[in-house]
């Protein structure tokens, strides 16, 4: 009995044991079933909200890189309404990068807007009134400087649309700070979400009934959007993977054999975990990326570069500098294959820069051709600065080719290097910036290092900007000197060059080196150019006869509508085409050569004739010079004689005199001093020259009165 008894309670205990065990196994599984499903539904939350937050990202780049297009801004002030579809509104026409703009107040009386697939015309705004009432009072609380945006969703008839509200400013700090005192116009862009966006995150999170509503769904998984008006205004939603109910689907069957099996399948679910949890988390690490990479490039962005010198900045003595650079001129690469063929080229450089990569060096895309390099060094920091910018340089010099087009890119390097602790990212990227201008205003080609002199330098420059903006309103502080070009053989007058010259009316006279270069910096030159030519154009109209040389600008001369208004200019006067020749520096005519031939040839075939001016100062070749149809060369007057002493009239003058007869092109010498330099050209075969010994730069009329016999003039 007691044998049996004991039996009994063995196998009592051992059921009871199993019993117990089994449900501690049963109840264990369950917990780890429900902390999956858990894990795995805030997991998708956590990503879903990612991707969304990254596409939003997307749209708010496009908005701080369209919006803060100074040509776009420029347009919207003098309403060129024209200019701001061909270059703006038809990015959203074509849908490829966002599908709708609106613009409104400031500039503006009414709301205008283009949208995917329409017409150029604008139409109305697609945005309701509310929403325009929201937006401004969202908007008006955003740091300018900072160039910020205020972002929210729309439903657009049942269709996600993520939207990016800023205000349409200039694209350089110093026409940022006059913006302030203009009407403020609001810019927003819109993008839909794609269907294939909405597979893409269905199927890359595994998701099931995936679905937008205007109210939340109690059965599914829910994550809120917020529209205009800072409330909910779309809700996506779906039911969330369950890796948990697949795991004990695997184990069921097998978890009533024995507790090993349970213990063996326990483990094998952990395991599953284990691989499920990776997935997500890799998953979740490619939005991370994503977030912060270039979207059109996919170098480092500003916030990866924020982090990046966060997490260098955290090393106990750890030392780095910040190169910034940009691509000079670059404007006329978008002037010359449209927006989108700037975007081209830009890639093509970023994988240029990439190849320079490495533990110590990582670069950024921080703007539209703006870059940052950041060099981690510990040695000598700026000896190894300038050899990354070396690096760079020869990555971004090789010519770039692109449909039929080639460009000769340089670059203007500035950098900064970190000597505190107390120093943010933000003051070394500003104290970068200065430097990379006054590299820029200098035409240096080295690499140029931040100092306080910079900073006091470009407060002056902004002086003179503020000043230049007004006196080309005003327009009477500008005035033009004449130098005499003379027949090398009759010595007679032949042509006069035109001269800007500028009275401020605050700060005296300036030198025009230094408010062309500012013009040139600040995107006024093409205003300031018109002015020059129409003023010339005004005072020569008096004298029948008299030939005048205007110098262009390469900006000018690659605007799109630059031969156009030269010749209207022209009619307007009465002046012949044929009287006017346009001159060219060297240095900027080898850049970007098929643009420049394209525009040669454009204002040839109206009836202007074009020299070359400084020729010998730059590296054109005899290949070139045979391609680019110049009337006349223009002998720069450093040439005029070597600097070993031995006269550079007989050494170098005459051989490039020989040259351009032989291409058939006319021959000017500059810089003629001395009755010497005179015969000297004159037996060297020059065919005019022009100098301080024919003449000084002075007004029309006082120069006509050393060659009354070459002009009849006007009755006044």
């Amino acid at each position: 009995m007691l044998k049996r008894n004991l039996a009994h309670r063995i196998v009592i205990f051992s059921l009871l044991g199993m019993i117990l065990f089994s449900l501690a196994v049963v109840f264990s599984v369950d917990y780890v079933r429900r902390g999956m499903n858990a894990q795995a539904a805030e997991d998708t939350l956590r990503i879903a909200s990612d991707r969304m937050s990254t596409l939003h990202d997307q749209v708010r780049l496009m908005a701080r890189d369209y919006n803060n297009w100074g040509d776009v801004y420029t347009a919207a002030k003098d309403t060129n309404i024209g200019f701001i579809a061909d270059n703006y509104g038809i990015t959203a026409i074509n849908g490829d990068i966002f599908d709708g703009v609106v613009m409104f107040d400031g500039f503006f009386r009414t709301p205008i807007a283009w949208t995917k697939g329409q017409a150029r015309e604008p139409s109305p705004s697609f945005l309701s009134q509310q929403t325009l009432s929201y937006i401004r009072q969202n908007i008006e609380h955003l740091d300018v400087s900072k160039r910020q945006t205020f972002d929210f969703v729309q439903n657009d008839e049942g269709q996600l649309s993520f939207l990016s509200a800023s205000y349409l400013l200039p694209d350089t700090k110093e026409a940022l700070g006059r913006a302030e005192f203009d009407p403020r116009t609001i810019a927003v862009i819109s993008r839909k979400l794609r269907d294939a966006e909405m597979a893409s995150i269905r199927s890359d999170l595994s998701l099931s009934r995936l679905k937008m509503s205007v109210q939340p769904d109690s059965q599914l998984q829910n994550l809120p959007l917020n529209g205009v008006d800072g409330q909910p205004e779309i809700f996506i939603s779906w039911t969330p993977p369950k890796p948990g109910d697949r795991m004990i689907a695997k184990i069921a069957p097998i978890g009533a054999v024995i507790s090993l099996t349970i213990l063996a399948l326990t483990a094998l679910g952990t395991y599953l975990l284990t691989v499920n949890a990776k997935d997500l988390m890799a998953r979740g690490q490619d939005a991370m990326r994503a977030a912060r990479s270039d979207l059109l490039t996919g170098l480092p962005n500003r916030l990866a570069l924020i982090e990046h010198i966060g997490r260098i900045s955290r090393k106990p003595n750890s030392r780095f500098a910040l190169i910034l650079f940009d691509i000079n001129g670059f404007k006329s690469v978008n002037d010359v294959i449209g927006h989108q063929g700037g975007d081209a080229v830009i890639q093509i450089l970023a994988q240029r820069l990439r190849a320079i990569f490495n533990e110590s060096i990582v670069i950024c895309r921080v703007g539209g051709d703006e870059f940052v390099s950041v060099v981690h060094y510990d040695d000598d920091l700026r000896q190894r600065v300038l050899e990354v910018a070396c690096q760079i340089k020869t990555a971004l010099f090789e010519q770039v080719d692109f449909a039929g087009n080639r460009f000769h890119l340089t670059a203007s390097f500035g950098f900064a290097i970190r000597t505190s602790s107390g120093e943010t990212c933000e003051e070394l990227l500003f104290q970068a910036d200065h430097a990379m201008y006054d590299a820029k205003s200098s035409k240096a080609d080295q690499p140029r290092e931040y100092s306080n002199e910079m900073h006091l330098k470009w407060k002056m420059e902004r002086r003179i900007e503020l000043a230049l903006r007004e006196a080309i309103t005003r327009r009477e502080e500008f005035h033009i000197r004449y130098q005499p070009i003379i027949d090398a053989k009759s010595l007679r007058l032949v042509r006069v060059e035109a001269l800007a010259r500028w009275t401020s009316a605050t700060m005296g006279d300036i030198s025009p080196d230094i408010f062309i270069a500012v013009a040139e910096r600040t995107a006024l030159m093409d205003q300031l150019g018109l002015l020059i030519f129409e003023k010339v154009c005004e005072e020569v109209s008096g004298f029948s006869s008299l030939n005048v040389s205007i110098n262009v600008s390469p900006n000018q001369l690659l605007s799109g509508e630059f031969a156009s208004r030269i010749r209207d200019l022209a009619r307007r006067f009465q002046v012949s085409p044929q009287r006017i020749q346009l001159e060219l520096t060297e240095g900027i005519a080898i850049q970007n050569t098929d643009a420049v031939k394209s525009r040669l040839t454009e204002i040839g075939l109206i009836g202007f004739t074009t020299a070359l001016d400084d020729f010998g100062s730059g590296f054109s070749s005899i290949g070139y010079l045979r391609q680019m149809p110049f009337d006349c060369l223009k002998i720069d007057k450093s040439l005029m004689s070597s600097d070993s002493g031995i006269n550079g009239i007989d050494e170098v003058v005459k051989p490039i005199i020989a040259l351009g007869h032989s291409l058939g092109k006319l021959v000017t010498a500059e810089g003629v001093e001395t009755h010497e330099d005179m015969a000297r050209l004159q037996e060297a075969g020059v065919d005019m020259m022009q100098g301080y010994f024919f003449g000084m730069p002075q007004t029309l009329r006082d120069l006509m009165t050393l060659y009354p016999l070459e002009v009849s003039l006007k009755a006044a």
